[in-house]
Parts: C-alpha cells; sequence; structure tokens
C-alpha cells in the first residue's frame, strides 16, 4: 500500500507534524491549502516547489547558510501491511530534516518495528558522542510514546518520538 505523507517542520522548534494520506491527490489538496496561507501573508516570502515548499518570515530573512522558518514537503512511502488504517511512526527531528535525501521519517505496520527503529537512533546518537537529554518512555493500553532528545553542540540538536497515526482518506474519518 503506498501512503503519502504531508509533513511540516517549523525549523526553530523542530516540531514536524505529520499527516498520512491513501493518495497523492488527497495530499497534494492539503498540501496546497497550507501553502496558500502563507502565500497571502505579506509576512512570508514562500519558495514553491512541487513536492518541497521552503517559507520563511519577511523579518527574519535567513542567510544562505541559515535555514527557513517552516518546511513543507510530500514524501511516500509504500508498506506491505497497514493495520486498523494506522500506522507507526518513527519522527527524528534536527536541524538537517531540510536536506533532501535525509531520513527524518520512518513508517512501520507495527509497534515493535518502530520501536526497534527508534532505540537504533538513539544508540546511533549514544555511539555518536550526543549529549542525550530526556529520554520518555511510557507504555499504556492504548498506545505507546518514546521520546528522546539530543545535542551534539555542534548545532545538531533535536529530539526524536514515536506516534501512532491514522492514514487519511475518503473512507475514513479525518482527524
Amino acid at each position: 500500500m503506498k501512503i503519502y505523507a504531508l509533513t511540516t517542520l517549523v525549523r526553530y522548534g523542530i516540531e514536524i507534524n505529520v499527516r498520512l494520506f491513501e493518495t497523492i491527490e488527497q495530499c497534494q489538496k492539503e498540501y496546497d491549502a497550507f501553502i496558500k496561507e502563507y502565500e497571502e501573508d505579506k509576512e512570508y516570502i514562500v519558495h514553491k516547489g512541487t513536492e518541497h515548499t521552503e517559507i520563511e518570515e519577511v523579518e527574519f530573512k535567513y542567510d544562505y547558510d541559515e535555514s527557513p522558518t517552516c518546511l513543507v514537503s510530500i514524501q511516500t512511502y509504500e508498506l506491505n501491511d497497514v493495520v486498523n488504517n494506522q500506522v507507526h511512526c518513527v519522527i527524528k527531528g534536527n536541524q538537517d530534516c531540510d536536506y533532501i535525501d535525509n531520513e527524518n521519517l520512518y513508517l512501520f505496520n507495527n509497534g515493535t518495528k518502530a520501536s526497534k527503529q527508534f532505540f537504533d537512533l538513539l544508540c546511533q546518537h549514544k555511539e555518536n558522542d550526543y549529549d542525550i537529554g530526556d529520554v520518555e518512555i511510557e507504555y499504556d493500553d492504548e498506545e505507546y510514546k518514546e521520546y528522546f532528545s539530543f545535542d551534539n553542540e555542534d548545532y545538531d540538536w533535536g529530539h526524536c518520538e514515536t506516534e501512532l497515526i491514522k492514514i487519511e482518506g475518503d473512507n475514513n474519518e479525518n482527524n
């Protein structure tokens, strides 16, 4: 099953929001609607692409070496099986999320695989001498939550978390 992810990254808070869709048309429609709000607002400059858009505040126009205020992108994933029209996501937010081919979103059809990816990323950051901040792992009957923050004192800082996300489609209730 192909899944289309609409991701928005607010750079300075490293806040990544992910919405999943059954069709590219649904995802593109939401992508265009999200960007339109910024295009109509004179306080922002929008550098629109087909699947990747950078949005910057006019007041804080960034230098060449810096990053924009908000990044919006469409990504395509394929899973063999989806349970209850939900996907387990591992989301990594850091200063390099805006580079193409820099993986920051991992989708899985079960929580065990997502947990393994989460712990692999945690171990990788520890091995690379990142300062690991808060590590929170909470499980209950309804859902699970895994989270850690990291900082290597070299402008690479952020967090990694797990989330169970419903896929939006014509046959589903939209969240």
